[in-house]
């Protein structure tokens, strides 16, 4: 067995843990004749997932629920760079829960935008003692997305069957990756 391998057999003898809602953002970039998608590689040195390919995302902070989109945002940030969020790009694609047993537990609502709606790049987030230690844009189907772990893979091929269909759309049924009796379930959310 491998060493990552190893590591993740090892997770699964820690103690119920109930999971944290989660979010992720895959920004899609169709502007070539191959969609890519923006993917990073975590730091080693983190508890969950090290050293994997995976698209950028954390927790979701108490404080984020408290963002209002339609109001103004504190002048410091507006300084910054003149932004104010837009949701109304975001596209919810999956739903997954991590396994029971494992060190770390997440509830994970992954987004798709496309990257057309990048207004501002921030310089030095991703650097040797990151979490990320790595961000790139690679094509769908290449070789650095076949090393990825199972869950982010499975929700590849669901970006992928979406995109096949055409643009994204906010009324499309959204898969639920979930686990019941130690066995992976894929459910459909109706919208």
């Amino acid at each position: 067995m491998s060493e990552s391998g190893a590591a993740e057999k090892e997770a699964d003898h820690h103690p119920y843990r109930r999971p944290v809602d989660a979010a992720t953002l895959i920004l899609v970039d169709r502007s070539g004749a191959t969609a890519k998608v923006l993917v990073g590689k975590r730091h080693e040195k983190v508890v969950f997932m090290p050293g994997k390919i995976v698209f950028p995302g954390g927790r979701v902070d108490k404080a984020d629920s408290r963002v209002p989109t339609a109001a103004p945002i504190p002048a410091a940030l507006e300084a910054d760079a003149g932004l104010l969020p837009d949701p109304s790009g975001l596209y919810l694609v999956t739903r997954a829960i991590t396994p029971p047993g494992r060190i770390r537990r997440f509830d994970t609502r992954f987004f798709a935008a496309d990257a057309s709606a990048i207004a501002h790049h921030i310089d030095g987030v991703i650097h040797a003692d990151a979490e990320l230690v790595e961000l790139v844009w690679v094509e769908l189907g290449s070789k650095p997305l076949a090393d990825l772990h199972p869950m982010t893979r499975n929700v590849l091929n669901e970006l992928e069957r979406r995109l096949a269909s055409g643009p994204l759309r906010h009324d499309a049924d959204v898969p639920f990756f979930h686990f019941y009796g130690g066995v992976m379930q894929r459910d459909l959310l109706r919208t």
